[in-house]
């Protein structure tokens, strides 16, 4: 809704001050329950001689109608002293309870400090336009003393701007992954929080999510088991301008003694990426490729016990990063982690040229609650591509971006029983490639 609501700012104080401003429409909805207020500036003093002496303006605002003036009130200061004819002023106003209904007036203020009479009054309902799914609860179940266990945030922005924010936790939980972002509207972005615990016992923790200025939290828990000495080492957090992953094997995963580790990486520049693997600090693998992903490189004849493997990843403007995962090899008796299963043949084979990967949860997985799909492509052409994301044949969500991934989609269900999760990814030019995966859910 836009229009004039009033004509209400009137004179008060020095020559009858400012006649004739005009409030513009109730208050609009913003991002991360805050209000956005518009108003047109005065341009005239009552005896209707030229303003040239505007400070600024007073935003007089409540659940209930406010006093007016009186009172406390938000400054905003005026673009000069002079306003231009039909200039709008706008400001918006932070820190706000979402779903809740404000009440507003507007004051002119000049040099002098006299204050004009107010506007009429506007109302509307601030609304939280950036959600953090999932909203309950997050488990990360039972780990053992020193190995990992992620699991993965999704920060939307559904407003009408761009929002940026941070994401922080309490040990043992760390935020691997997204811990600062920008979002623009419609996008969204993952947040991965890991919990890796290095003593027996119970913990549980909140992640807070600040917001241009506002905060939301969720709560996590998790339970360690074992003892710390027979743990693997603790990986070390990623570090560098790069986002790596590796995706197989998982932490604290038991490996042979040769094996395939699937690497990603995200933030690169140009179209050479050197892939490198090393196995406690020695190198065992290296590629150099135009992807960002998945690249799989091998270890041979890895003696057992614990052991790190690092991935690193150097771009060709020079940017790198890295991460590491501990692993405990057991020789070849316990198997070789495969590579990345290929998309399931398609109902029309010809249409489907594009290289689907659904990382997270993996095939065959146990999923409680709110389960959180994390999906890639490969070969994808032009700059927007549309992940969709559908359980049993059922659409769940669906989103597009010009980037490949990771891109997350939540799901709930609270049926129980095996399900088929089917990603299903189209780019620019309607190419179209998709990947199912089986999963337990249990309640």
């Amino acid at each position: 809704m836009r229009g004039i609501l009033s004509a209400g700012i009137g004179g008060l104080g020095r020559a009858g001050f400012i006649i004739a401003a005009t409030l513009l429409g109730g208050i609009a909805s913003a991002d991360a329950a805050s209000v956005n207020l518009s108003w047109t500036a005065p341009t005239t003093n009552a005896d209707g001689s030229p303003l040239r002496d505007l400070a600024g303006y007073r935003i007089y605002l409540g659940t209930a109608a406010p006093a007016c003036p009186g009172g406390s009130a938000h400054a905003v200061t005026a673009p000069g002293p002079a306003p231009g004819s039909a200039q709008t002023v706008s400001r918006r106003i932070t820190g706000l309870t979402a779903s809740t209904t404000y009440f507003a007036r507007v004051t002119a203020v000049d040099t002098a400090g006299n204050e004009s009479r107010c506007s009429s009054q506007v109302s509307g309902s601030a609304r939280a336009d950036v959600a953090v799914i999932p909203t309950a609860t997050v488990g990360f179940g039972s780990v053992a003393t020193g190995a990992a266990a992620d699991r993965t945030f999704t920060v939307q922005n559904t407003g009408a701007a761009t929002v940026a924010g941070t994401a922080s936790v309490g040990a043992p939980f760390a935020v691997v992954s997204g811990g600062s972002f920008s979002i623009a509207p419609g996008a969204s972005r993952a947040v991965v929080v890991r919990f890796r615990p290095t003593t027996a016992g119970t913990f549980a923790a909140n992640a807070t999510f600040r917001i241009d200025g506002e905060t939301q939290s969720r709560a996590l828990s998790g339970t360690a088991t074992g003892s710390s000495t027979s743990a693997p080492p603790a990986a070390p957090e990623p570090t560098g301008s790069l986002r790596v992953f590796v995706t197989r094997p998982r932490s604290g995963a038991t490996v042979g003694g040769s094996g395939t580790a699937v690497l990603w990486v995200e933030g690169t520049s140009g179209s050479s990426n050197t892939f490198t693997l090393s196995v406690d600090g020695v190198t065992t693998g290296s590629q150099r490729t135009s992807t960002r992903g998945p690249v799989t490189l091998p270890w041979t004849s890895i003696a057992d016990g614990t052991r790190r493997l690092t991935a690193t990843v150097r771009d060709a403007s020079g940017k790198t990063g890295s991460t590491s995962v501990s692993v405990r090899v057991a020789g070849n008796t316990a198997g070789v982690p495969p590579a990345p299963a290929p998309p399931p043949p398609a109902a029309s084979p010809s249409s489907d040229t594009l290289d689907v990967f659904i990382t997270q949860p993996t095939g065959g997985a146990t999923v409680r609650g709110t389960a959180s799909v994390v999906m890639w492509v490969e070969g994808s052409s032009g700059s927007s591509n549309t992940f969709t994301l559908s359980v049993d044949g059922a659409t769940v969500g669906s989103q597009t971006t010009s980037a490949r991934g990771p891109v997350t989609i939540p799901w709930t269900s609270g049926a129980g029983g095996s399900h088929t999760l089917t990603a299903v990814v189209r780019d620019a030019r309607g190419n179209i490639g998709r990947a199912s995966i089986t999963v337990t859910e249990r309640n």
